[in-house]
């Protein structure tokens, strides 16, 4: 089933909580870039974080609550280890996260090969992460559902109900991805031009 896209407001504000955190983590300096190796990339991604998400929201076709859910989660990883969201983690961090929300709180749901895709991995990369992050919140499924309306009229927040969807429902202009490429380790892009999925995108 195909979900009617998500506000603008909305999307702007999960935009902006992922920013914040990162902005947070800029200013205190001496970020530990080695917390997390399986989430880090050598190399900041070309695509903003902002567009990054865009992304996944174009692709992976799920309710406001999967978004939500996975600000929560990386709020509760992050303050378990004492790690901070960087430039190099949030990618994966954020992808890996609205994954598993994803999967957990929607009925309609994709294979992971088709995630893997939407969100420029590879498949083996996915699983790993996906293992990995299962490893760490799998308790914790059973507390989101009777905390979920409490983070969502929470300050984390700035919209309301009847913000979640609009008629137009498209995404600012200065928000939405542009064609362009993703880099790997050594610089070399990688096609990003494929609005059917057929390629995958990668960074290392």
């Amino acid at each position: 089933m195909t979900l009617p896209p998500l506000s603008r407001t909305f999307m702007a504000s999960i935009i902006r909580q992922v920013e914040k955190k990162i902005e947070e983590s800029e200013d205190r300096g001496q970020v530990d870039e080695d917390c997390f190796p399986m989430y880090g990339s050598s190399v900041v991604p070309k695509k903003s974080i902002a567009e990054y998400i865009l992304r996944l929201e174009k692709y992976f076709n799920c309710s406001e609550t999967c978004f939500i859910m996975a600000i929560v989660y990386i709020e509760r990883i992050l303050t378990k280890y004492n790690a901070d969201l960087t430039k190099f983690n949030a990618h994966r961090f954020f992808y890996i996260s609205l994954l598993t929300a994803t999967k957990f709180w929607d009925d309609d749901t994709y294979t992971l090969s088709y995630y893997s895709k939407a969100g420029a991995l590879r498949l083996q990369e996915s699983k790993e992460l996906e293992a990995d992050f299962l490893h760490d919140i799998r308790r914790w499924h059973l507390l989101e559902a009777k905390h979920r309306d409490t983070v969502m009229n929470s300050p984390m927040f700035d919209f309301t109900e009847k913000a979640y969807h609009t008629d137009t429902c498209s995404t600012p202009e200065t928000m939405v991805p542009t064609e362009g490429s993703l880099y790997t380790a050594d610089n070399t892009s990688v096609d990003n031009s494929c609005a059917d999925l057929k390629d995958v995108m990668l960074w290392v």
